[in-house]
């Protein structure tokens, strides 16, 4: 294409050139007197037509395609803390570590809850012997009040403390199981395959319960992340996604939209829109550039023409026009897109019609020029 332009420009100053020379020797002739047959001399020694390189609009189908730069994010992630306060005594992971599902990623110091758990298990082992106290002395004063030898009260009083003791082993078996449960919580562990995407808390630390200390994203897919701006909000869910990646040349994945935040972000006045990758990606594609396609699925009917077609006035894009008698016509037309070396028109012209393509920039309305087709 450079190459024919190139050609075709060269032609057209060749051809500037020789009307231009064949002006010059003909002026004398405006002037000169009448013939032998008393006739002014014709019209066609006047200035030659002015040579224009024109191409043929070509139809064609375009989608409408609006790419967005995005980022490659975890489907699912997880802060994890400890539910019970303590010393930080170490964490097994760091930033970007692979972690299995059981794998330990953090403890605290748990002498305390040891301490506790203990002395909840030597409550429980006296309240089991007070129950058993207990019984054996409500045994015995059931088979006294049977033959009258204990008055009922002394009888509802083993009954009673019975009970008590039945209630104070319950309760120590409930401390054993808090205590159990407590000196648990000082680890924490997956739950799940994945990585470490954050670190909130260092070794030695004293953390309270429930404060953050790690971020696991787990491996159970991958979104992608865009800022869509306010005229696309309309029309985002009508629009197929889909990704490509930056590293990975020709990768395209497609993606459904999942989620899109009703509220604009305070500075970028953009709105954040999540896509589900229906294709797996490993954990270390986490954080990756991409970028995201957002195509209209109706197709659009365009007229293509060369790039050096189009100009630029106050009143926007235009093309000039070639009607088969040669005449010129400038009009303004509406632009779809661009492609490498072509425009795509969406209103102005149709399909078939010639174009200038070079020469374009010294013409005026109504002139009639000379035409070579592109290709020639």
């Amino acid at each position: 294409m450079k190459r024919r332009l190139w050609i075709a420009a060269s032609v057209i100053a060749l051809g500037l050139a020789t009307a231009t020379a064949a002006t010059i020797v003909q002026a004398p002739n405006l002037t000169a007197h009448p013939g032998p047959d008393g006739n002014q001399p014709p019209e066609s020694v006047a200035a030659a037509k002015r040579p224009v390189l024109v191409a043929t609009a070509q139809s064609s189908q375009s989608t409408d395609t609006v790419r967005l730069p995005g980022i490659i994010a975890a489907a699912t992630e997880e802060t994890r803390a400890f539910q019970v306060g303590g010393r930080l005594r170490e964490r097994l992971v760091s930033l970007g570590d692979v972690v299995r599902k059981g794998d330990i990623l953090a403890r605290l110091d748990d002498s305390d809850f040891r301490l506790a758990l203990e002395a909840a298990g030597a409550e429980q082992v006296a309240a089991r012997a007070a129950l058993d106290k207990a019984r054996i002395s409500l045994g015995r004063f059931t088979s006294l009040q049977s033959g009258g030898w204990v008055s009922t009260r002394a009888f509802d009083d083993a009954e009673v403390a019975y009970e008590e003791a039945r209630s104070r082993l319950e309760r120590a078996e409930r401390a054993v199981l808090l205590a159990r449960n407590n000196r648990a919580y000082t680890t924490i562990r997956a739950d799940a395959d994945g990585v470490v995407t954050r670190e909130f808390a260092e070794t030695g630390q004293i953390v309270a319960p429930g404060q953050p200390i790690l971020q696991i994203a787990w491996n159970v897919g991958r979104e992608a992340i865009a800022a869509v701006p306010e005229r696309l909000v309309t029309d985002i869910r009508d629009r197929k996604a889909v990704v490509e990646l930056w590293s990975q040349e020709g990768t395209e994945i497609p993606a459904r939209l999942i989620e899109l935040s009703p509220i604009a972000d305070p500075l970028s006045r953009t709105f954040e829109a999540r896509y589900k990758l229906e294709s797996a990606l490993v954990a270390q594609g986490l954080g990756m550039s991409a970028t995201i396609n957002l195509i209209r699925q109706d197709l659009i009917e365009t007229s293509e023409v060369p790039l050096s077609a189009l100009h630029y006035g106050d009143e926007g894009p235009s093309v000039w026009t070639v009607s088969a008698e040669g005449r010129i016509e400038n009009r303004p037309v509406t632009v779809a897109g661009f492609g490498f070396e072509t425009a795509r028109i969406a209103s102005g012209i149709s399909e078939g019609e010639r174009v200038v393509v070079i020469g374009g920039h010294k013409l005026t309305p109504g002139e009639v020029v000379r035409t070579i087709e592109d290709g020639e």
